[in-house]
């Protein structure tokens, strides 16, 4: 199950080259969708993935709150917005498929 969480969590895009932290942190999802089979597989972990690369000390049950709070406070051209997925089947199913 691990290997699949980090199969979404990561979209992998990079060609192996170390990467700075903005690029790590656009290379990573939030899950922001209802969708009850990632609620079922992944209760915790994956959510709010881009947002613990931002803050990765921040507690899990705060992720959704500060997630909350930057949608409202940063402009809608921000990169992080762009970072938003429905859920992790989309997401895997792209980055095993290509």
């Amino acid at each position: 199950m691990n290997q699949m969480r980090q199969l979404a969590d990561h979209h992998f895009a990079g060609d192996g080259a170390p990467v700075d932290v903005e690029s790590h942190i656009l290379d990573s999802c939030n899950f922001t969708g209802s969708d009850p089979l990632t609620w079922l597989f992944f209760p915790f972990s994956i959510r709010y993935h881009a947002l613990h690369h931002l803050f990765p000390s921040m507690p899990y049950h705060n992720l959704e709150a500060a997630h909350g709070h930057l949608v409202k406070s940063l402009p809608s051209d921000s990169p992080y917005l762009g970072l938003d997925q429905p859920g992790w089947w989309a997401v895997a199913r792209r980055t095993v498929m290509g």
